[in-house]
Parts: structure tokens; C-alpha cells; sequence
């Protein structure tokens, strides 16, 4: 008889790339999609230094947003939710007015366009950490239930929290602001 796990699992999508076919198995398996531990994907990478991305460690914005947003794939993950590391966002990612049931954690990536969180609505916490923005990170009027985590190390260009509502902690320890920072009426 099958388990609770082999019937929630789903297939990953044909158009879908080789890595984001390994990061949905990784979801699945509860498991941190980390670029930076998989030798296929080469080295440990640095997210503030430009040498070394190679298209392999690219992910999609719409990758993103099927997984976090449409069925059946934001159904079948688990309570871990969405760990990934090291990966590669080269365009623009727009999760605006969207509701996101699961974690989150884009951690150590590197995100070369405008990264859009506009009234998102998270249910759980949001992971940010050791991250490199090199625009804006725009989170006006977010709201995340649980703690928004943009720590140790990341680097912002510019980033926006006006009108926020974080329920958990906000930690941004020995993390780097190139730009305006602004937490008006958070």
C-alpha cells in the first residue's frame, strides 16, 4: 500500500528545466534544493561576486510562481515548504498580491532583476538570508505571519518594507544596504 508521501507526490512539469525538474524532487523529498552542495551544478558560489554562475543554476520566475501558486503543484508540498540555495534568478520575479501557504527560503541566490512582493500575503516565514539583490526588493504593504529572515550577509540594492506587517521577528544582522532602506510604517 502506498504512503501518504508517494500519493502526494507530482510529477514535474514537461516544460520545465533539468534543474527545476531536481529543485521540485527536492521539495518533495523535504529536502534544501542547494546548488552550492550538488556537484553538478559546480562550486560553492558566492552570491555577491558575478564569476561563476553558470545557466545550470538558473531558475524561472515562472518555475517560482507555478510551485508557490498553482495546482497541483502548491498542494503537493509539504510543511517544510520551499528551501532553495544557491540558485539564480536572472529575470525579474513578480509574486505580488499572491498567498503563499508554505515557508519560503531563497537562500545564498543571486537575483539580477526586480524581485516584486507587493501585498503578498505569507503564512509562514520568509528566508532571505545570504542573499544578493542587485535592484529593488520591493515588499510594500507584505505581510508575513511568521518571521522575515534577511540575514547573514545578504546584500540590498534598494528595498522597500513601506506599510509592512511582519508578525514574527525581522532580522537583518550583518546584512548590507547599497541603497535606500525604507521601513516607513512598519
Amino acid at each position: 500500500m502506498p504512503t501518504s508521501d508517494e500519493l502526494s507526490r507530482v510529477e514535474s512539469h514537461p516544460s520545465w528545466t533539468p534543474q527545476e525538474k531536481w529543485v521540485w524532487e527536492q521539495i518533495q523529498k523535504r529536502e534544501i534544493a542547494d546548488f552550492n552542495r550538488e556537484e553538478d551544478y559546480g562550486e560553492r558560489l558566492d552570491p555577491k561576486k558575478t564569476e561563476g554562475w553558470v545557466p545550470q543554476r538558473v531558475l524561472r520566475s515562472e518555475f517560482l510562481l507555478t510551485v508557490l501558486l498553482k495546482e497541483p503543484y502548491r498542494g503537493a508540498i509539504p510543511h517544510a515548504g520551499v528551501r532553495i540555495a544557491g540558485a539564480w534568478f536572472n529575470e525579474s520575479l513578480d509574486l505580488s498580491f499572491a498567498e503563499i501557504l508554505h515557508p519560503l527560503v531563497l537562500g545564498y541566490c543571486r537575483f539580477e532583476k526586480e524581485v516584486i512582493l507587493v501585498q503578498l500575503r505569507a503564512s509562514h516565514f520568509i528566508g532571505l538570508m545570504g542573499s544578493k539583490f542587485n535592484t529593488k526588493l520591493d515588499m510594500n504593504s507584505l505581510e508575513v505571519i511568521g518571521d522575515l529572515l534577511m540575514r547573514t550577509g545578504a546584500a540590498f540594492s534598494e528595498v522597500d518594507l513601506t506599510r509592512a506587517r511582519i508578525k514574527g521577528n525581522v532580522e537583518m544582522w550583518s546584512s548590507t544596504f547599497a541603497g535606500r532602506l525604507n521601513m516607513n510604517s512598519i
